[in-house]
């Protein structure tokens, strides 16, 4: 969970994380105990930002699911068998999850909040448009080393 690695790099910040899963949420604990990290990091049950309160983020960091779901069946065994089909599912292209979370990320970010989420290696055009669509500024698409689109980065105007 990026949740607990971002608390255990950065000592100065306080982390909240969500997930819709009991189970990943238990061993997201299990870690943040183990790293010494539990003091700051809090758990919440829920859907995305459902359980947060509006403007309470400085910044909202998301690895969602954004693998579309025609080509799940092609993934290798050791990616398709490994992670639970929800952690990967993103819909038809990809962008279920992704379509929801920007829609609420200003609700979701204080004035000058800035958002961070992995995406998709061609999805670069349409999670901008999607940023563009919901307000929020100073949309950037970063690549990976390969040279595909790896992030979205996005700000919410003051």
């Amino acid at each position: 969970m990026l949740a607990i690695t971002l608390a255990a790099e950065r000592p100065a910040l306080a982390v909240v994380a969500t997930d819709c899963s009991r189970l990943a949420l238990a061993l997201a604990a299990a870690n943040a105990r183990a790293l010494g990290v539990a003091g700051r990091v809090h758990l919440l049950a829920g859907d995305l930002g459902a359980p947060l309160a509006a403007g309470s983020l400085d910044l909202l960091v998301a690895n969602p699911p954004y693998l579309a779901a025609e080509i799940l069946s092609g993934l290798a065994p050791e990616v398709r068998d490994h992670d639970p089909r929800a952690a990967l599912d993103g819909g038809p292209g990809g962008l279920r999850v992704i379509a929801r979370l920007l829609a609420d990320a200003p609700r979701l970010l204080r004035p000058g909040g800035r958002l961070v989420l992995e995406i998709g290696d061609e999805q670069g055009a349409l999670v901008r448009a999607l940023a563009a669509a919901s307000g929020l500024a100073a949309i950037a698409v970063h690549r990976d080393l390969s040279g595909r689109d790896r992030i979205l980065a996005a700000t919410r105007a003051r």
